[in-house]
């Protein structure tokens, strides 16, 4: 067997192997215990970053944050690679029934801390508000990044409403 032959013989070995690892496929990394995607190349509405995620990869959506400690690492994530500059779209809606947030999957959406963020009003109000204008949750910058209701076509000012994708291995 020629030298060529081995070098390709090994190579394909090797991404063999590598298709065999456990792991979230490209471009998704593991944070915590999910398979996200933070783009913040992409902005726009919840609807349109919804449908952004299902294009990225078969089997994707934007992300459901399953436990409080899930939220912690995606938080730690966000500042330690400094993606802190946007808002990000994650699939928590109460468009269907107002006052009733529940996940893409159906299943309920935690209420109360440490998910949703405190307005600094004098009442200290909690999140989310019942309010038939904003459906949808996103990461809010302005709170750390805890859950926040807001209008499902986000905001028009400067700050990014950009998508949280998750796929699920």
């Amino acid at each position: 067997m020629s030298n060529f032959a081995l070098v390709l013989a090994a190579a394909s070995g090797l991404l063999l192997g590598a298709s065999l690892c456990e792991g979230c496929p490209f471009p998704f990394e593991e944070i915590g215990s999910q398979c996200l995607l933070f783009d913040t190349l992409e902005s726009g509405n919840y609807y349109d970053m919804r449908l952004y995620c299902t294009r990225v990869a078969e089997g994707a959506r934007l992300a459901k944050v399953p436990t409080a400690s899930q939220l912690t690492e995606i938080i730690k994530y966000i500042l330690k690679f400094g993606l802190d500059r946007y808002n990000y779209w994650i699939d928590a809606t109460d468009k269907d029934l107002e006052g009733y947030w529940k996940w893409g999957d159906g299943t309920s959406v935690p209420m109360g801390a440490p998910y949703w963020r405190y307005d600094c009003d004098t009442a200290l109000t909690m999140r989310p508000l019942t309010n038939e204008q904003q459906n949808c949750a996103i990461l809010d910058k302005e709170s750390n990044y805890l859950f926040a209701d807001t209008s499902c076509l986000g905001n028009i000012g400067e700050l990014k409403y950009c998508p949280v994708c998750e796929i699920l291995t």
